[in-house]
């Protein structure tokens, strides 16, 4: 007779039911360190920003990943238009006015297969586009500097 598993998991951070993982910059010549973020929620996968001195990265703080955008002098962060409803947002980059980003949302045609794409939003008209092609995976974009380029990590042959 097969049994079944009985009992409850639990998951908990050790006493700390709040805490943040905030983002840092290193100066290389000073070693000066610098907090780049709040301190509020998990914050990871940040990229500098088209100036250098603002960052995009993903932070959970709404409760489910999503894509922020930090200022010099704003303390707040930025919320930036993706994709709504995503539960996976990954590697944010902007170049020239769009946000190219990993999303999830998009449901695979079977089971079992990675349905990771690249998407780009142009952050003045709010519109999204799918970059990656139907039945494809991309993982990690990045935007060469004239940013007529977006290199990404895939596996498989494509179409």
């Amino acid at each position: 007779m097969e049994q079944q598993p009985r009992g409850t998991l639990v998951f908990s951070t050790v006493g700390r039911p709040h805490y943040g993982f905030d983002l840092f910059s290193l100066h290389l010549h000073s070693s000066i360190e610098h907090r780049l973020t709040d301190g509020r929620s998990i914050n990871f996968n940040a990229q500098f920003a088209d100036n250098h001195q603002s960052i995009v990265f993903i932070s959970e703080r709404t409760g489910s990943p999503a894509i922020f955008l930090t200022r010099p002098g704003n303390p707040t962060p930025q919320l930036l238009h993706s994709v709504p409803g995503s539960l996976f947002h990954d590697r944010p980059v902007i170049k020239n006015r769009k946000l190219y980003f990993i999303s999830a949302h998009q449901h695979p045609d079977r089971l079992f297969k990675s349905w990771s794409a690249l998407y780009s939003t142009d952050l003045d008209d709010k519109k999204t586009t799918r970059l990656t092609p139907m039945g494809c995976v991309d993982y990690s974009p990045d935007v060469s500097l004239s940013g007529d380029f977006v290199a990404v990590a895939s596996y498989g042959s494509r179409p």
